[in-house]
């Protein structure tokens, strides 16, 4: 028997996985495919969470996508997208973030990619998780005492699927992945946390990127890549 869609009491829980669902469906706490109509100021989370403008003007762009017809422009002024509801967003076990990122410059030292903690813009020791560009243009992350740069160098024009994942609490591997390719790993000492906060595009140290993103997704309670993997080759399911 086909199960029916997912019914759902509550951000992120209680949900049926479907034949060629997510099977951690019920792990994800925010997902965004950012489909909502071309220079919207809307940010639809599937899971039911609030996600805001927190400076600049962030919007829906068709300009570029990965699936769909629109994706999420940040234009690298103080452009910054931050979740309203942090409660659910758990960071102190095994957690996996991922989305799709488009560029059409090389941004240079200290842009700000993606930024978790309970604290987001507070300051980088606040951090549990920043990924951000070094003076090279390539990957590096930071997440409280711990730091690494990835053998990932950025590049334009094209879309690259980005994914970071721990494997369990302080001290389990963190790993960073680019187009499915483990570009970056670490043994991770530092920060664990519960009630985080996520935001896009800007910082800790207020250097906004220019670029679109597309298909975001964050797991928590499992790591989801261990190895080398297939990016995915359509939008994440909802189920």
């Amino acid at each position: 028997m086909i199960p029916f869609p997912y019914q759902s009491g509550g951000a992120g829980r209680n949900r049926t996985p479907v034949i060629n669902g997510d099977p951690l469906i019920n792990n994800v706490q925010a997902l965004l495919h950012f489909n909502d109509a071309d220079e919207s100021t809307t940010f639809t989370d599937q899971i039911g969470h609030g996600f805001a403008i927190q400076s600049g003007t962030p919007a829906i762009d068709s300009a570029q996508s990965k699936f769909g017809s629109t994706s999420l422009r940040l234009s690298g002024s103080t452009d910054k997208l931050t979740s309203t509801t942090p409660a659910d967003f758990v960071m102190s076990g095994a957690w996996a973030v991922e989305f799709w990122l488009y560029l059409t410059a090389l941004p240079g030292a200290g842009r700000t990619i993606v930024e978790l903690g309970q604290s987001p813009g507070a300051g980088i020791d606040f951090n549990t998780f920043w990924l951000y560009t070094d003076a090279s243009n390539a990957l590096a992350w930071y997440n409280g005492s711990n730091s690494g740069t990835t053998s990932y160098t950025l590049v334009t024009d094209t879309w690259v699927h980005i994914a970071a994942s721990r494997a369990g609490a302080a001290g389990s591997a963190l790993r960073v992945f680019a187009d499915g390719a483990l570009v970056g790993s670490s043994s991770v000492s530092g920060r664990s946390a519960t009630g985080c906060k996520m935001s896009m595009g800007n910082g800790a140290l207020g250097n906004a990127l220019a670029c679109w993103i597309d298909d975001f997704r964050f797991t928590a309670g499992a790591a989801r890549y261990t190895a080398a993997f297939t990016p995915p080759t359509e939008q994440f399911s909802d189920e």
